[in-house]
């Protein structure tokens, strides 16, 4: 089987976790672990998200300003697919499985949506960092305040030969990492962030997949979520698409978007549900298939 399989933020970090680098170490760890036996034996493309980690980047670039100039956030983007990237890697080598971690770079649309990054923020933080965000979106949640950057749409991974060689030559990429780095049509960095799952329809898309694998922290896609009482076995792209705007931008919404597109342009199946419970979702004991009425 050719497979894309995209790791959501819980891959990293588990609800009520702090952001540390050994805790998320020890996550993707224990990810690849469930995961390794169907990577060995099928060719498969991982992708991840990054909003966290992106999100702390941005920060930790604002709260320095005045030492040393702040990166635009496609570089952030850049900075934070290599370290994860590396982690995966070297996870996978735990497994005696090659892999190679592709910086991926995504030509994207004039269109975008806002997005929001990093951690939640009180009042009391914005006025303990004492960081000027007056160039940034700020939005309140019930949890806090978040920044918001600029989100496009993609259209084209441009190292996507690239990760085809490596996968007929037996070597797992990593790729697409937190969506790729945002260019224009023009290769020009675009200082906002890519949604991941959308990028890993592009990829499984033009890689061919039989599947693509959207992994997170449900069992299944809910019709009351996020009470997550009635869940949702299978569905076909219609009826998915008619959900689509009852449920929450930002979340759960652009996976289901993504899956939708695969299978709209492949007749193929894509499935969501939970990271830890990947055989099962294999094993069709869990998790929500979304497929192609014929």
């Amino acid at each position: 089987m050719k497979a894309v399989v995209a790791l959501g933020g819980n891959a990293f970090l588990k609800r009520g976790e702090k952001e540390y680098i050994d805790i998320e170490r020890r996550n993707i760890e224990s990810a690849i672990d469930r995961l390794s036996e169907f990577i060995a034996n099928n060719n498969v493309v991982i992708t991840h998200g990054n909003g966290p980690q992106v999100g702390d980047e941005l920060l930790r670039n604002l709260i320095s300003n005045s030492y040393v100039p702040s990166l635009n956030i496609a570089l952030m983007i850049a900075e934070t697919q290599g370290y994860i990237g590396s982690i995966i890697v070297s996870s996978l080598a735990r497994h005696s499985i090659k892999a190679s971690c592709v910086i991926t770079h995504v030509i994207t649309s004039n269109e975008y949506q806002m997005k929001p990054i990093g951690p939640y923020l009180s009042d009391n933080d914005l006025n303990r960092l004492g960081i000027d965000l007056s160039s940034y979106s700020i939005k309140e949640f019930s949890k806090g305040y978040r920044i918001l950057v600029r989100s496009p749409y993609p259209l084209k991974i441009v190292e996507i030969d690239a990760i085809k060689s490596l996968m007929s030559k037996g070597v797992t990429p990593i790729a697409c990492g937190g969506g790729g780095v945002p260019l224009d049509d023009n290769l020009n960095y675009l200082n906002g962030v890519i949604d991941k799952d959308l990028s890993s329809y592009i990829l499984a898309k033009e890689i061919d997949a039989d599947s693509l694998f959207i992994l997170t922290d449900i069992d299944y896609l809910y019709k009351d979520y996020p009470e997550c009482k009635q869940p949702i076995k299978e569905i076909d792209s219609a009826d998915a698409t008619s959900m689509l705007d009852s449920l929450e931008e930002g979340s759960i919404r652009p996976k289901l978007e993504a899956a939708i597109r695969f299978v709209e342009a492949t007749n193929k199946e894509a499935y969501i549900g939970d990271l830890y419970r990947f055989n099962d979702i294999i094993a069709r004991r869990s998790g929500t298939r979304v497929y192609k009425k014929r």
